[in-house]
């Protein structure tokens, strides 16, 4: 069936970043650069923590945009390195 059809916005979603995280696995895990960009908003944040579970077996460097705040990453906030607005870990840059 067609996901565009039937799937809601973030099931879709899930099923795109589920897809290219095969693709790391296939690649080699460890040896890639992984860029997501602004997905968070259509998850709740059970589905977050799933998420992030997912892209940190991964092994690989992870970037994410998101508009949420950090409490939403639940567990995963040490794993975290911030940046934020100019800043990054709470020191000012730029």
């Amino acid at each position: 069936k067609s996901m565009r059809r039937f799937a809601s916005r973030g099931q879709q979603k899930l099923a795109i970043l589920l897809l290219k995280v095969s693709v790391l696995y296939l690649l080699g895990r460890g040896s890639s650069v992984f860029i997501v960009d602004d997905f968070m908003t259509d998850f709740d944040a059970n589905r977050i923590q799933q998420v992030m579970r997912i892209l940190k077996a991964t092994q690989s460097q992870v970037f994410i945009t998101s508009p949420l705040q950090m409490s939403i990453f639940g567990d995963f906030v040490e794993d975290i390195q911030f940046v934020e607005l100019g800043s990054v870990g709470g020191r000012a840059i730029g």
